[in-house]
């Protein structure tokens, strides 16, 4: 049950940066955001083993993150068409993206699984939450950046 509900907190929150990841100042924002989407749906269709209300979340969320990762490569190869980007550039920044999301999602299921963990200990709330933030601190310099230049 536990790993359930982190498992659905993990797939909101990164659904809610893919659902607002449409609009780009550069392209090579556009090609960091599809390597964090690739991340996101690599990881979603591990986890296969869901079932109910969370396995049909995670369908739909999946299509929709194909679907905006599809226009968002579409827009690339136009870039590169024009000349305003060069391939090399875009598979750096969309492997940045991956790499960035996957360091991110990695340390917050740790987090999220080690505050789980005290909270069936009966930690203390407020200690609980300060050893998460503990958690957090060396990896959320990227989490800020996955969010901000994908959101």
């Amino acid at each position: 049950m536990r790993t359930c509900i982190i498992v659905t907190g993990i797939i909101i929150g990164s659904y809610a940066s893919l659902v607002r990841a449409d609009d780009y100042k550069d392209t090579r924002d556009v090609a960091y955001c599809v390597g964090v989407s690739k991340n996101y749906i690599a990881y979603w269709a591990k986890l296969h083993d869901l079932s109910g209300d969370v396995a049909a979340i995670l369908v739909a969320a999946i299509r929709d993150a194909e679907q905006k990762q599809a226009r968002k490569e579409t827009l690339i190869d136009g870039a590169i068409k024009r000349g305003k980007v060069d391939l090399v550039t875009v598979t750096k920044m969309m492997d940045a993206g991956f790499a960035d999301a996957n360091l991110c999602d990695q340390k917050m299921i740790k987090c999220k699984g080690e505050y789980g963990s005290r909270v069936q200990k009966n930690v203390a709330t407020a200690l609980n939450i300060s050893q998460f933030t503990n958690c957090m601190k060396g990896v959320e310099p990227v989490c800020e950046r996955v969010r901000k230049t994908c959101e």
